[in-house]
């Protein structure tokens, strides 16, 4: 978000948590007047990023960190000095300048230590819809999407589906003999296969007269674009997700995995807001441990696409609509970050294994374990 009223730029504490971006110590704490004229809020961390605005005008920028509501940066006088954009306030644009106006960066104390650089993409920022109105944003800066309809004409057999089929070939070596009867239940083609309706679709009812919200699309650097068309391309073929025209759309970021790859996210945040919520009891995480205390062997089982299982119900499906700059498109299936996901998934799992949770509550009601 770009405000003109504040007199520094600022970062949430956990957008830098989240994305582990190098702290360094400011030589005396700040005190802060926030916009209320009551709250004040002391200043002790900065970072400083070297920012893309568009992914054309790179600058150094110094933020200072706090704990922000829906926005994760925040833009002030500062870079608003320097980078000078010219702003049509009726038609509520904002054009970089070119070349731009890159302000020097602050020299660091002697008591900051010297940290590798970071670099951000902040074109996109996600705010609360009902900011947008006090808000400048420029449609002009990001390109014009493409067609979701060309990434349809691409090939439907993606490296995924041959490297599936490569690993359901070697299942017979790697499962004993005696459970070859069960290949079939770790095969990742069946996996991929979308699911037909049933009585445990997920639903999303909405509170009365609210509607979800269009949302921005993010900055993605090269390497996130690529890895999205690789997705969109895949899902496509799946049924997994189909074009969407609908007035609704969450946007999309990537978050790192553990082994580096990256895992794409929809920003549910906005249509979760407007959710009624499901409240199918979930199991309780301490009477799960206490089924453990004595235990000597434990199996672990991985459900492979295991929200992929339940299917969106009908009439819901232009709510899970997210945006991209190769169109909109919504999901079939239940995809992570849906405020309902986890209780539309336990009620599954408690009919499907129905059986085995009964025998274990009776047994506990008779005083065993």
């Amino acid at each position: 978000m770009i405000d003109s009223g504040a007199t520094t730029n600022f970062i949430d504490s956990r957008f830098v948590t989240l994305h582990s971006l190098p702290l360094t110590s400011k030589p005396l704490t700040e005190t802060l007047l926030l916009a209320d004229g009551k709250t004040q809020v002391i200043i002790s961390k900065e970072v400083q990023l070297l920012c893309l605005v568009a992914e054309l005008f790179p600058s150094d920028i110094t933020f200072q960190v706090t704990e922000l509501g829906l926005c994760p940066i925040i833009l002030g006088l500062p870079w608003l000095k320097g980078a000078n954009p010219n702003i049509d306030w009726q038609a509520g644009d904002i054009t970089m300048r070119s070349p731009p106006l890159t302000p020097s960066p602050m020299a660091p104390s002697q008591s900051s230590s010297t940290l590798p650089s970071a670099s951000l993409d902040i074109d996109a920022i996600a705010f609360d819809k009902s900011l947008q109105s006090d808000c400048i944003t420029s449609g002009t800066l990001y390109p014009s999407p493409i067609q979701s309809q060309q990434l349809l004409t691409t090939t439907t057999t993606s490296s995924d589906t041959t490297t599936a089929l490569a690993y359901d070939t070697g299942l017979s070596d790697i499962i004993p003999p005696e459970y070859h009867q069960y290949l079939n239940v770790f095969s990742r083609v069946e996996a991929d296969k979308l699911l037909p309706h049933r009585t445990y679709d997920h639903q999303i009812p909405l509170e009365e007269g609210k509607s979800p919200p269009f949302g921005p699309i993010y900055s993605l650097s090269e390497h996130e674009l690529k890895t999205l068309r690789e997705y969109l391309e895949e899902n496509l073929a799946k049924g997994f997700i189909s074009p969407s025209d609908l007035p609704a759309a969450s946007p999309i970021l990537f978050v790192k995995k553990k082994d580096g790859s990256l895992c794409l996210c929809v920003d549910y945040r906005g249509l979760n807001w407007i959710t009624i919520h499901n409240h199918y009891p979930l199991p309780l995480i301490d009477k799960l441990l206490d089924r453990l205390r004595e235990a000597q062997f434990f199996t672990c089982i991985d459900l492979r696409g295991a929200y992929n299982l339940l299917h969106i119900a009908k009439g819901d499906k232009w709510k899970m609509a997210f945006c991209t700059r190769y169109g909109l498109f919504q999901y079939n299936v239940m995809p992570f970050g849906l405020t309902n996901a986890p209780a539309s998934f336990q009620h599954l799992m408690n009919d499907t294994f129905k059986d085995i949770v009964m025998g274990l509550n009776a047994r506990e009601a008779g005083g065993h374990q």
